[in-house]
Parts: C-alpha cells; structure tokens; sequence
C-alpha cells in the first residue's frame, strides 16, 4: 500500500471515530434525558401514592373512627361559658317550679287499638289458588314412583280492590 492510501485510511478511521463519538455522545445525552425523565415521573408517582394513601387515611378515620360533638375544655378556653348568660343571671334563693307545675294539667288521649291485620283479613273472601304438577310429572324420574303431596307453601297474599 502506499503513503496516500495508507493517509487516507487513517483519515477515514479518523472521521468514522468522530462520528462513533458524536453518535455515543447523542445516545448518552438521548438517555440521561430519558432517566430524568423516568426520574421524574417517579416521583409524581410517588407523591401521588402519598396523597392517595393520607386520603384513604382520613376518609378511613372519618368513617370508622368513634365520633362525638363533645369537646375538651382546654381545646377552646372561654367558649363553652358563651352561653351560660341564663345561668349567671338566676337567682339563687327563689326556688325552680316542679315539673307537675310547668305541664299543668294536660292529659294524653287514649290512643284507638290498632287493627290486626288478621282481624281485617278475616273478613274478606279468601280463595286459594292451587299449583298443581301436570298427571305425567307426578311420578319419580329415578324409580317411577308416583310422588305424594309433602306440604303446602304460602307464596303470598293479595288483596283486590274492586
């Protein structure tokens, strides 16, 4: 080979390694860029789960948790006593009313005895309407037996108006 060939060998070595790294360089930046990406989207991920799980959390809390509108009194010092203007201004030494004496004499009504339902039902003409099994289902289908009626079962009741 000659000098030219063998320059020109190199050179073409030369550029195929400056592409090689332009092409390295470009896929490393293409994925560095895709890891900040997946980075990223990790940790919305992750703050997502957390918020979901503190959701589940209260709501969790708010559904099965004991609940009462009692409050402590050290929570709101001075509120519970908003209020109690009536109680700060009665005077002690006259003496409260009975309960006899703030009723009055008002007496409850006996209330009418509710009806039976049986009671109105009775009655009323009753007609049974039978199911019957057709004569050729009557008998067993393993030894041919003819079947006996076992008991009888109130599907239901109706009642027509007419």
């Amino acid at each position: 080979m000659r000098q030219s060939e063998m320059e020109a060998l190199m050179q073409l070595q030369k550029e195929t390694i400056e592409s090689l790294r332009q092409l390295v360089d470009s896929q490393r930046l293409t994925m560095e860029q895709m890891a900040k990406n997946h980075e990223e989207q990790t940790a919305q991920l992750n703050q997502t789960i957390a918020n979901l799980n503190e959701t589940v959390e209260y709501l969790k809390k708010k559904l099965f948790a004991s609940s009462s509108e009692r409050t402590k009194k050290e929570e709101f010092p001075g509120q519970l006593e908003l209020f109690n203007e009536a109680e700060a201004e009665v005077d002690p030494s006259v003496q409260e009313p009975t309960l006899e004496e703030m009723v009055g004499g008002y007496k409850r009504k006996a209330r009418k005895a509710k009806a039976i339902r049986e009671e109105i039902l009775a009655r009323l003409p009753v007609i049974e309407v039978l199911c019957s099994v057709p004569d050729e289902e009557r008998n067993c289908p393993y030894c041919n037996t003819p079947m006996a009626v076992i008991g009888k079962k109130v599907v239901r009741e109706e009642l027509r108006l007419i």
